[in-house]
């Protein structure tokens, strides 16, 4: 019994564990890093849950950019603009070949004056021009590392590091970054960012500069999860997970109930002669009670070091080769939740069985012995 409900419980704490880190790698990690103001395009999403809704565009980018870094209290002002370039190969066997487009983030601005904005795996961030950061999942699937060259858009780019920003979203890890202001001057790319990332001490006087462009508006890391964990799209997702958690566990209190009022049937002779002896129903309803909870705790204990074991399972052999530090973490909130409904509904299981147990007859039972 502690097995198969164990099992079971095991099976929902590694599903919420995957869907807490599932949740959190839709709103990325961006809030981790130094940066604490995002100015987007205003209507704009920027990390898109609903249909129709989409990061947008900031129009006459570089002079909000330059606007936005002579305010006093900022320290770094970058601007990131997502867009994908065609990579060219040489060689006849390439020619056939469809034509492959690299998903890229143009920045714009020293990335590495914000905290925490740059991740490195390797090497270094980009300098130049011709140089170009991939992340490590791009630079897996195409088995490109340091030193080597990419032509993108008929331009060569030097590898220099494997690393990613902060973002929205999963996308840090594949997408190339490259140097804004090198697209534009090849008129690869115009005068507009999907967003700027803005580090500052006096965030309200950003705050104040940006209203005066009708364009566009300035949010902080919380606002935007806010407005992400509050969409109707990612209510839905989670709903959807708890109505499947909620049937798991519904399965498994009935087992244990089935299995309670079986040990009860069981169990007549021994419930009569202990009702007979002059044993209070209340005590008896109450040990009968304790092993339904017993059996929930010991199911509860067993499933947590399941989940533990299926939750390491999954960052290993599905997490890694997909380039993702881990789809599965422990949520103590959720685990804590998990707990408590564990508890309750196994003196729910139990309550039912107990009273089966209070109502044995002890003349009936000891007439037939």
């Amino acid at each position: 019994m502690v097995v198969g409900v164990g099992a079971a419980l095991g099976l929902v704490m590694a599903l919420m564990g995957m869907i807490g880190s599932g949740m959190q790698q839709i709103i990325g990690d961006f809030d981790q890093s130094g940066a604490n103001l995002y100015i987007t395009a205003n209507g704009a999403q920027i990390i898109p849950m609903q249909h129709g809704t989409s990061p947008g565009t900031i129009d006459q980018a570089g002079a909000i950019l330059s606007k936005v870094r002579t305010i006093p209290g900022v320290r770094g002002a970058v601007g990131v603009l997502s867009w994908t370039l065609q990579r060219q190969r040489e060689g006849k066997a390439w020619r056939n070949f469809p034509t492959e487009m690299i998903p890229t983030f143009a920045v714009d601005g020293e990335a590495t004056e914000i905290e925490n904005f740059v991740v490195m795996r390797k090497g270094r961030w980009f300098q130049r021009g011709n140089e170009v950061v991939l992340g490590q999942g791009i630079a897996g699937s195409k088995s490109l590392g340091l030193g080597d060259s990419l032509r993108l858009n008929g331009q060569d780019f030097e590898i220099v590091g494997i690393g990613k920003l902060r973002t929205f979203g999963p996308t840090g890890d594949n997408v190339a970054y490259v140097d804004a202001r090198a697209l534009r001057q090849h008129g690869v790319v115009g005068d507009v960012l999907t967003y700027v990332a803005v580090q500052t001490s006096a965030p309200q006087l950003v705050r104040n500069v940006v209203s005066d462009f009708l364009s566009i508006r300035a949010r902080s890391p919380e606002e935007i999860i806010d407005e992400t964990v509050k969409s109707q799209d990612y209510q839905g997702a989670m709903a959807l997970y708890w109505v499947l958690d909620a049937f798991i566990l519904f399965v498994a209190v009935m087992f244990v109930s089935n299995m309670l009022g079986r040990s009860v049937a069981e169990r007549r002779v021994e419930f009569g002669t202990l009702r007979a002896i002059g044993l209070p129903s209340r005590t008896i309803l109450l040990s009968v009670a304790a092993e339904g909870v017993l059996i929930m705790l010991a199911s509860y204990v067993f499933g947590f070091v399941l989940s533990i074991g299926l939750g390491e399972a999954v960052n290993a052999w599905i997490a890694r080769p997909l380039h993702y530090d881990r789809l599965f973490a422990v949520d103590a909130t959720m685990y804590a939740a998990i707990f408590a409904a564990t508890m309750g509904l196994g003196i729910v299981a139990a309550y039912f069985p107990a009273r089966a147990a209070t109502h044995v007859d002890p003349l009936e039972v000891l007439r037939g012995v």
